[in-house]
């Protein structure tokens, strides 16, 4: 195992920074050094580095120079930004291949190789840190900046709306299958298992929530032919239920959804209402659209494959409403003592302790995910700075030879992605426009579809 070796503590800066720099404006506006020292308690030295000489940078000099840091961190970010990030081995090695190119060597470190002491040191100092990633699919590479400000263009044409008549709807799943949880075991033991059986029983639940904070109630969809009264008794408040053979909202239960649920709750409210969803073809019935138009909606959809971006559930509501689905099925299980199956009759009880525990915190990530993909308030560089080519350009007066070619690989990589993601889902010959208002004709070009959710 590596050592890690322990700094001894600095004996620079045992003063207030704050009474340095009132010590140094006090000596540029004529008081003397021997003067402001007496009064601030800091040595004239000290004083007359930081009020008349550039002060002397602490410590050893760095190994690499200050432009050669900037080049390889900003390196890690471009990667990091098209979605090839790397972690603290591949860093010792672009540091270790960097001084055997230029023929630097460095004693400090094992065969020109850095440790783990110097990769903390360096990250500190170019303002980087290890972030888990977020692993996406080959087909969500098909959104991209141009893509992502094409839909906030589109979208200007709905007008100014105020943000509790703007809303985002979105479909997730939650299923019986347990979280793991830590237990107590001996130590060296390499494989620790719990006796649970599960069925990986799924259910379908279409959110919907407004940009003031407001969250609908829940329309969930079972995976049967028809419903039992059972699977929809003591559920959350005003919740709603369907059935489908796949388990997702085909068109017929979107079409519930929407005239049963959404409707009543914004029809008689002032003002335009404006609906985002994401772009499935269940969506876009000529019943739909035609009833949007109606009652002053604009409805319209978001880019393909781009919720992980631009769709405010999923950006801030789903990842913690399935972390506490999970908190409030292990205290099902532990308090029943259920070690099988989770029957669907359980469900709509556990799915109102979920709306009560979400009840918490929803408004306030509900506000933060419609910020966060800059719907509201309306701000494209929010999302933009998450897609690829953002922060993207050289830096004046660098020398880029280190990764300049890296950089078009990556590029040139993650386009021919696109491309084969694009082709193979069919994607590119969509004929709803993102950012638009659906227009009844839509229907049209999609009535020969299936009712399935893909």
């Amino acid at each position: 195992m590596t050592k890690t070796k322990k700094r001894s503590q600095s004996q620079k800066c045992r003063y207030d920074p704050q009474i340095l720099n009132e010590a140094v404006n006090a000596v540029k506006t004529g008081m003397t050094l021997r003067a402001a020292s007496s009064e601030y308690d800091i040595p004239r030295t000290t004083i007359y580095e930081h009020a008349i000489r550039t002060p002397k940078k602490w410590g050893r000099p760095t190994v690499l120079t200050a432009l050669e840091e900037d080049v390889i961190a900003d390196t890690l970010n471009q990667m990091a930004v098209m979605g090839y990030g790397l972690g603290s081995t591949e860093l010792q090695l672009i540091i270790k291949k960097y001084l055997d190119k230029t023929n630097q060597v460095v004693s400090q470190f094992n065969n020109n190789k850095p440790g783990r002491s110097y990769i903390q040191a360096f990250m500190a100092r170019n303002n980087l840190s290890f972030r888990r990633s977020t692993n996406i699919k080959s087909r969500r590479s098909v959104v991209n900046q141009e893509s992502a400000m094409q839909f906030f263009i589109n979208l200007m044409t709905a007008g100014d709306i105020s943000r509790e008549n703007i809303y985002n709807f979105g479909e997730t799943t939650i299923s019986d299958y347990p979280a793991n949880r830590k237990v107590i075991a001996r130590k060296g033991i390499r494989r620790v298992e719990m006796l649970t059986d599960y069925s990986r029983n799924c259910i379908s639940i279409m959110c919907c929530g407004s940009a003031s904070g407001e969250i609908l109630p829940f329309f969930v969809c079972y995976k049967a032919e028809s419903l039992k009264h059972q699977w929809i008794s003591d559920g959350p408040p005003d919740a709603m239920y369907t059935a489908s053979k796949s388990g997702w909202l085909d068109k017929k239960a979107f079409e519930q959804w929407f005239i049963d649920l959404f409707l009543p709750i914004v029809q008689n409210r002032p003002g335009k209402k404006l609906l985002i969803g994401d772009s499935s073809p269940n969506h876009f019935s000529s019943r739909i659209v035609q009833l949007a138009n109606d009652h002053n909606i604009y409805f319209t959809n978001l880019p393909k494959n781009s919720v992980h971006i631009l769709q405010p559930l999923h950006v801030t509501v789903f990842k913690p409403l399935k972390n506490n689905w999970r908190t409030v099925l292990s205290n099902f299980r532990k308090d029943r003592l259920l070690t099988g199956p989770l029957s669907k009759a359980d469900f709509p009880a556990l799915l109102k302790a979920l709306w009560f525990e979400m009840d918490k915190s929803i408004s306030n990530n509900l506000i933060s995910g419609f910020k966060a993909t800059g719907i509201y308030p309306r701000d494209p560089n929010v999302p933009l700075k998450h897609l690829p080519d953002a922060g993207l350009g050289i830096k004046k007066g660098m020398n880029r030879k280190l990764d300049d070619e890296l950089i078009q690989l990556l590029r040139e990589n993650r386009q021919e992605v696109f491309e084969n993601a694009a082709t193979k889902s069919g994607h590119l010959s969509s004929k709803a426009i993102p950012g638009l208002a659906m227009v009844s004709n839509l229907s049209a070009t999609h009535s020969t579809e299936s009712d399935d959710y893909p």
